[in-house]
């Protein structure tokens, strides 16, 4: 019977990179302490991966309804906004609003990103129209949000494209929010991390080392999109220019 449902969860990932650095198996495996202990390593290793690209299946969108007058919108776990009452987002690399003229159609269009810098060098940021640009500050619990213009109708409604956290693994039957393809860097990237605190063989350690950094290499450029990129030059504030 053909099966696509293979998965692990965390305490058989755990004994999976024990074995790597031969350490437990199967007859004696590891105690209780050797795994919560693990455990940390594992989550740690994961919270430092997020920084490393931009995984596709983190991308989320977030839709949120503007407030007339309103510049800056907390994003995370203790926002008032309806629809930003989830995670601090890591990164906003696209957002689009959409809103309505008086007896036409809804029209969409992107919306700018700013850097803190450009952001700040903006005069007038009370001043109401449709908002045509923003700016993303993560912060630690909730992440900032900052519209340019500021609203000025209440119906408008923005959407950011995401990149959300990667989910932690707490208990020994959970199992990991990657894509199953990830199963093998997590296994041998958690077996290096363990590496400094057994005593393991120089030779084992190369091994795991060189294999641990093989397989986060082949997933990091895996999982990007296909399609082409293109680069057009930035002319924000060369209207004037006749060179």
């Amino acid at each position: 019977m053909t099966t696509y449902t293979f998965t692990v969860n965390q305490q058989t990932l755990i004994q999976a990179a024990f074995r790597l650095i031969g350490q437990f198996n199967d007859d004696s495996p590891p105690p209780q302490t050797d795994l919560n202990n693990a455990a940390q390593a594992l989550n740690m290793m994961i919270k430092y991966w997020m920084s490393k690209n931009y995984p596709l299946w983190c991308v989320t969108d977030l839709p949120f309804t503007v407030v007339q007058g309103q510049i800056q919108y907390l994003i995370g776990p203790t926002s008032p906004t309806v629809g930003l009452q989830a995670y601090r987002v890591l990164r906003i690399p696209m957002a689009r609003i959409q809103y309505v003229n008086a007896g036409q159609p809804a029209l969409e269009v992107p919306l700018i990103q700013l850097s803190r810098q450009e952001y700040d060098q903006l005069g007038q940021k009370g001043a109401q129209g449709t908002p045509n640009s923003y700016y993303y500050d993560p912060q630690l619990n909730n992440g900032v949000l900052s519209l340019y213009l500021a609203p000025n109708a209440q119906a408008n409604i923005v959407t950011l494209t995401c990149q959300r956290p990667i989910a932690d693994v707490l208990n020994s039957g959970d199992a990991f929010d990657f894509p199953i393809e990830w199963t093998n860097p997590l296994k041998w990237g958690l077996a290096e991390q363990l590496l400094p605190e057994y005593f393991v063989p120089e030779n084992v350690a190369t091994r795991v080392e060189r294999n641990a950094n093989r397989y986060l290499e082949d997933m990091l450029n895996w999982d990007q999109e296909e399609t082409s990129t293109f680069f057009t030059p930035d002319r924000r504030g060369y209207a004037n220019y006749r060179g």
